[in-house]
């Protein structure tokens, strides 16, 4: 039953998510004021590993089969006609990307932050953030890097799977996911400890700006109230798809029970924010939203003045 309904859904999403992030990449290249600068580069960066997550879910169409030791990386996607390595290596990027679109919501909540609070982060504060980030980045990609040179790239593990998927037609086996090898741990200490993390510390981000501008004027309160908007749905979306499945993959990988469910969704459900997070960005981010307005004709084409803002990094969300 879930094979069904994600050969219709994984295309689907996939189709809008090109269309939609396309869109947005012109939109925030095109009509950015200067003032959006930082806000630009962070959201640029976002569509860039969103359009590669999308892909490589479509690509390889992974069922985590997690209750067996080590753990089975099945793949339903085109990629399964290709040789096991490819779509190992594929599978590492997908998690890589994935990593930096939740990584980035982190940072556009914390430069949101810093901002509510009348604050310019200092260069020195600014590149130990970023600094800190990247390197999460890198070291769980390095990791990836070192699983697909020893368990994918040596020719009898190669010839292995081949053996094994000459029997399979539905899909293939394209790897493993074993926890005793060290940079497997790694791997999944920083995933799984941010799919955590990220979200929690998000929405206490959320709740301090939302007493900052509650304490503030009315009119200034009123003024970002559509970024508190956006800001609530974005966050709470990337909780709502990552942190349950996560959980049930967990206890299914310590209890070695089977829940097909989480193991065919557990990549499906974080998909869907590539299709969501370009929609609240075009829709809550004022000149972006003005833009949208214009191509729909609900609105005239002409310049508009930027209003101030106590956002100095996102201004007029």
């Amino acid at each position: 039953m879930f094979r069904k309904i994600l050969s219709v859904l994984n295309p689907t999403v996939f189709v809008l998510s090109l269309c939609f992030q396309i869109i947005l990449i012109y939109t925030i290249i095109r009509h950015s004021p200067k003032n959006l600068s930082t806000l630009k580069a962070i959201l640029l960066t976002n569509c860039c590993f969103q359009l590669l997550q999308s892909s490589m879910v479509f690509f390889t169409q992974i069922q985590l089969v997690n209750h067996l030791v080590p753990i089975e990386l099945w793949s339903y996607g085109p990629c399964r006609h290709f040789e096991a390595f490819m779509c190992y290596s594929m599978f590492h990027i997908l998690q890589t990307s994935s990593l930096v679109s939740g990584l980035t919501v982190f940072l556009t909540t914390f430069m949101k932050y810093q901002a509510a609070r009348h604050v310019r982060p200092s260069k020195k504060k600014n590149c130990f953030v970023i600094l800190f980030i990247s390197s999460i980045v890198l070291i769980s990609a390095g990791c990836g890097i070192l699983l697909v040179i020893i368990q994918a790239l040596p020719l009898e593990i190669r010839e292995k799977y081949y053996r094994i998927n000459l029997e399979l037609d539905e899909y293939s086996v394209i790897g493993i996911v074993d926890y005793s090898v060290l940079p497997s741990r790694v791997n999944g200490i920083i995933i799984n400890g941010l799919v955590v993390i990220v979200p929690i510390t998000c929405l206490l981000l959320r709740r301090k700006i939302l007493k900052l501008l509650t304490a503030s004027s009315d009119a200034l309160y009123f003024q970002n109230r559509v970024f508190l908007q956006g800001l609530t749905l974005q966050i709470f979306g990337h909780t709502l798809v990552y942190v349950p499945i996560f959980i049930c993959s967990t206890i299914s990988l310590i209890t070695k029970t089977e829940y097909t469910f989480a193991q065919f969704f557990i990549f499906v459900l974080p998909h869907l924010t590539t299709v969501i997070d370009p929609l609240l960005t075009m829709y809550f981010v004022t000149p972006y939203r003005k833009r949208l307005m214009v191509w729909l004709r609900l609105k005239n084409d002409k310049v508009h003045s930027v209003s101030p803002s106590t956002f100095a990094v996102s201004a007029n969300h």
